[in-house]
């Protein structure tokens, strides 16, 4: 069996954003699944409010609609207090 090391853009744990039907949500870089057909992430989605696993998203689609949450202070309204 080969080995081959992989580097990944983000590290786990990454707080994200993604804008959906007007609403911004703050999901949480989970899990990278490496397999044969590529690699994809789970994410935790609303991971302030409600979270929830996703199902495996390709790394592609993920990286190209998500943005990485520079402070995270900036989402402390979407927090149930």
């Amino acid at each position: 069996m080969k080995s081959f090391n992989v580097e990944f853009p983000l590290a786990i744990g990454t707080y994200v954003s993604k804008e959906e039907d007007g609403n911004i949500h703050v999901d949480q870089l989970y899990q990278y699944i490496v397999g044969v057909d590529g690699i994809s992430v789970i994410v935790m989605l609303d991971a302030l409010t409600s979270p929830r696993l996703s199902t495996p998203i390709d790394i592609d689609a993920f990286m190209n609609n998500w943005e990485v949450v520079k402070q995270l202070d900036d989402f402390d309204y979407l927090i149930k207090r």
